[in-house]
């Protein structure tokens, strides 16, 4: 694994840490123990979904667009033009 793939992979989990605990309430202490076997189940569901998927060569990053947007010259380009500002490349 490339360290881009590896970096890309981490931010994508630290999103979703993110998001997942700010949209997800805290339990009271009596649901907690239904909760934890509910959990359970779901989570041997989604490594069964996951090693299904991976098994059979499919990967998260294959998701993602390879596009490249521009090379490295065409950037250098891009920021030797700009002052920073999106107007002035804008003569209307």
């Amino acid at each position: 694994m490339a360290p881009w793939d590896l970096e890309l992979l981490s931010h994508a989990f630290g999103v979703f840490t993110r998001l997942w605990l700010a949209h997800t309430p805290r339990l009271q202490e009596e649901a907690k123990p239904g909760a934890r076997v509910d959990a359970e189940s779901r989570y041997r569901q989604f490594v069964e979904h996951v090693s299904e998927e991976f098994s059979g060569g499919r990967r998260f990053l294959d998701d993602l667009s390879r596009e490249v947007v521009a090379n490295d010259a065409e950037l250098d380009a891009i920021v030797e033009n700009s002052n920073g500002s999106p107007e002035k490349g804008d003569k209307s």
